[in-house]
């Protein structure tokens, strides 16, 4: 590895974990924001996009695109797999909860399906260019194994929420501790799937519709309806987010769409 590239590695990694906390000390001096749209939330989102502009227009050798450009001709697989995994699990997941009756289910709140939906549109397609657009092209440069990609990648996303949890969405004590932990394990269980996507078309679209169609079909069932929830033990197997049976599942699918790579002699990505 070169030592340019090990400078950017941590220079992108230094930044991002630390925007959160940056937005935290916003916060704390610009104490009359609206709950949930701080000025520090927007620092936690965009620090680690602007770190990647940065790193891109200051570094011969970075300048290689993003990834806007589809590629959807010899990958519509790819993009059926990115539109319709994640809302299949939630079908699945919550259809077998609620016929074996291992929900509770309350009112419908059609006041939030707005905010979901541009949620999940605008903050997903800002994470997906800084995660697979930029972090994952800086990572390749390193020339380290794909296992290792995996990991590092995957503990700098799901590490960067960890402010998320603590200061922006009002949990509680124990709850922060079991979210933050569960959370990075749910990142690192995607992490395959989302970068084997992005290198099967060239592109963080699909990477994109992976996260925002998880986003939708879980947020839209478990958001809007104030009372849905799943019995104790069926959430630890079946959550279609944090389920071990889900998780493994989608590890399985970046596994055998890497595996898929690699037998065609696809070293990165396919040309």
């Amino acid at each position: 590895m070169k030592k340019r590239d090990k400078l950017v590695i941590v220079v992108f990694s230094v930044f991002t974990l630390a925007a959160g906390f940056v937005g935290r000390a916003v916060d704390m001096v610009l104490t009359e924001q609206p709950e949930g749209q701080s000025l520090g939330m927007l620092i936690w989102l965009i620090l680690p996009l602007l770190i990647s502009v940065i790193i891109r227009l200051t570094n011969k050798g970075y300048f290689e695109p993003v990834g806007f450009k589809m590629n959807f001709g010899r990958n519509a697989k790819i993009y059926a797999i990115s539109l319709l995994i994640f809302p299949l699990i939630s079908i699945v997941c919550t259809r077998t909860a609620y016929q074996f009756n291992q929900t509770i289910v309350g009112g419908f709140d059609r006041s939030l399906v707005g905010v979901v939906v541009a949620g999940a549109v605008l903050k997903n397609l800002v994470e997906e260019i800084t995660w697979r657009g930029n972090m994952v092209p800086f990572f390749e440069k390193t020339e380290w194994n794909d296992y290792l990609i995996y990991l590092s990648t995957g503990l700098i996303w799901g590490c960067w929420h960890i402010p998320y949890y603590l200061y922006f969405v009002g949990l509680d004590g124990d709850m922060k501790l079991k979210t933050i932990l569960s959370g990075i394990v749910i990142m690192l269980m995607w992490t395959p799937l989302f970068v084997e996507v992005r290198r099967a078309t060239r592109s963080f679209i699909p990477a994109y519709l992976l996260h925002m169609t998880e986003e939708l079909s879980y947020s839209l069932i478990f958001v809007p309806v104030g009372e849905f929830k799943l019995n104790k033990t069926y959430d630890i197997f079946m959550n279609p987010v944090s389920g071990i049976i889900p998780l493994a599942f989608i590890l399985v699918l970046g596994l055998i769409l890497r595996n898929r790579r690699v037998c065609r002699g696809e070293v990165l990505c396919q040309e």
